[in-house]
């Protein structure tokens, strides 16, 4: 009679064993694998951030580099509606004033055209413009007089990512400096305490038609040190950038 060769295998504990083994090993590899990941994307946000920080940077410079004219209210709630001239010494209407300065006539199409105005929100607080309520950050551009508002470089240029525009120089600098921030996400720039950031940018604009313009014609207005009839209720956080440029 033909002997049957008894065959081995695993025993039912040997099983459970490895396969409690081969559990602890995948849990282990994704415990791993996920700090990784996470870093991959924190680093892919980091670089597009980086980007549309530099690009907006860039955006601002490259506008203002040729302009005749260029007043800059730093740190307002809205532009505001007066003026002080640092050489007459006297109270103005703002458009008026940058008007007079850019010598631009309100019915001339050709005149129109040259006015612009750039506003940076950086307050989560504003009203919603062109749908950038839920942002803040972003460059809201006209081009002419009475022309309406647009998102510069479009809304889905800068993401979900929110940014801080900052800007220094002196009433007679040859050049401003422009600072661009990306904010992490849990930052509001309401609280200036609270600027958390991630990503930082700068770059400047040096006017190339200063060299033959009066002081009254390149000037930053900083809110903090306004005076007089301009100084009640206009601190915020948003940059609006009057600029005419040459015919």
């Amino acid at each position: 009679m033909a002997k049957f060769k008894k065959l081995k295998g695993f025993t039912l504990i040997e099983l459970i064993i490895v396969m409690a083994i081969t559990t602890i090993i995948l849990l282990m590899v994704a415990t791993i694998a996920k700090p990784i990941s996470t870093l991959f994307n924190d680093s892919n946000e980091f670089d597009t951030q980086r980007t549309v920080a530099e690009e907006m940077n860039t955006y601002v410079c490259e506008n203002l580099r040729y302009a005749n004219v260029v007043h800059i209210y730093k740190d307002y709630k809205q532009l505001p509606t007066q003026v002080f001239d640092p050489v007459t010494l006297t109270w103005n209407d703002v458009n008026d004033y940058f008007k007079g300065k850019a010598g631009i006539t309100i019915g001339d199409p050709a005149q129109e055209a040259r006015y612009n105005l750039i506003v940076i929100n950086n307050s989560d607080r504003d009203p919603d413009v062109l749908g950038t309520a839920d942002y803040f950050g972003r460059i809201i551009r006209t081009k002419g007089w009475g022309i309406t508002p647009y998102t510069a470089m479009g809304p889905n240029f800068y993401g979900k990512s929110n940014f801080r525009f900052d800007l220094s120089g002196t009433v007679n600098a040859d050049k401003i400096t422009i600072t661009t921030y990306a904010l992490e996400k849990d930052n509001t720039p309401s609280d200036p305490s609270d600027n958390k950031v991630g990503i930082k940018a700068t770059g400047s604009a040096a006017f190339v038609n200063k060299g033959h313009a009066s002081p009254s014609d390149y000037m930053l207005i900083d809110s903090g040190k306004a005076s007089g009839a301009n100084a009640s209720g206009i601190q915020g956080n948003n940059t609006y950038i009057l600029f005419s440029l040459p015919n």
